[in-house]
């Protein structure tokens, strides 16, 4: 079943005219009872409604539902630093948490252009880094931004490869594009 979405509700148009319902696993339903593999990444690392994240979300939320770690932490914000410190091969590393994959991409880009002292990203073509700030402005979907992309001095690339190389009558090994 196709649907048609009203304007003005997504900042683009979807990529698929479908609903998603449910998932479970590696798989989603739309609503109309199509099954899907769920290639979105959005919980591919996990899987859709895994039983131990779903418990740990219930868990947590019947404690707390909504405040900012960042302003006064709470046990498992501090248990998480802890254990992320433990894994980190520098001596007296920062931890940085964000909530969502665009605010830690963004998080990135200004820690790169800070350290590096250096303005330009450089982005692929084909990428996908989020729907704020500094990631929306290094994706290169036109349909996703309402603002011009260079605003954040971004420069956008082929990714090298040359099994799908877009300069053809280039010799991979001696390319120079």
């Amino acid at each position: 079943m196709s649907h048609e979405f009203p304007t003005g509700i997504f900042k683009c148009d979807p990529s698929f005219p479908i609903v998603i319902e449910r998932g479970f696993k590696a798989e989603v339903w739309s609503s109309d009872g199509r099954r899907f593999l769920d290639f979105s990444g959005a919980a591919t690392s996990l899987g859709q409604t895994h039983p131990k994240v779903v418990s740990s979300i219930k868990e947590g939320v019947e404690k707390l539902t909504g405040f900012s770690g960042l302003l006064a932490p709470n046990e498992p914000f501090i248990k998480l630093g802890e254990e992320l410190s433990k894994l980190v091969p520098v001596e007296g590393a920062s931890i940085a948490y964000a909530t969502t994959g665009s605010e830690a991409s963004d998080f990135a880009i200004q820690l790169a252009k800070y350290s590096t002292k250096r303005s330009v990203i450089l982005s692929f073509y084909g990428a996908y880094h989020g729907l704020t700030g500094y990631s929306l402005m290094s994706s290169p979907t036109e349909g996703m931004r309402r603002v011009p992309p260079r605003i954040s001095e971004t420069v956008f690339s082929p990714y090298p490869n040359c099994f799908k190389c877009p300069f053809p009558a280039s010799d991979c090994e001696d390319c120079s594009q």
